[in-house]
């Protein structure tokens, strides 16, 4: 269900710059019979913008967390006090509302834009969609 793709942990990708989940357990209608699928996943640092596009599909969008669950993450230059908690998890349906069924979107991982879940800690937006026949 797209409940359980939305709460995979993923931790054995953690700190890592690439890392694939295989699919198979997830029980999501097929978009595009016929067609090669993935699951994209990304990670936008506070202050930036998210921009999923997908060109000639459409946006579905199958989670969103705006947070920290790891300490790696967006942790470049960070001081280790605002990476300290990992507990600090807000999923968010946002971001679909904002992009599904759209070619592209952007938005920015940003306190003004979620509420801050945790005061002090350094948050990303973590989202998880895949690109769908229109």
């Amino acid at each position: 269900s797209n409940k359980r793709l939305a709460n995979t942990t993923c931790s054995h990708c953690n700190g890592k710059k690439s890392c694939e989940l295989g699919l198979s357990g997830f029980r999501t209608p097929d978009p595009c019979v016929g067609t090669f699928k993935y699951l994209q996943t990304n990670f936008t640092c506070l202050e930036a913008s998210m921009s999923p596009t997908c060109m000639g599909r459409v946006i579905a969008i199958y989670g969103a967390d705006y947070g920290r669950r790891d300490r790696t993450t967006c942790s470049y230059r960070r001081a280790p006090h605002g990476l300290k908690n990992i507990t600090c998890l807000q999923p968010t349906d946002l971001v679909a509302q904002m992009c599904n069924g759209k070619f592209s979107c952007s938005v920015a991982a940003s306190n003004a834009v979620f509420t801050d879940p945790c005061i002090g800690t350094y948050k990303y937006l973590e989202v998880s969609y895949a690109c769908k026949c229109k």
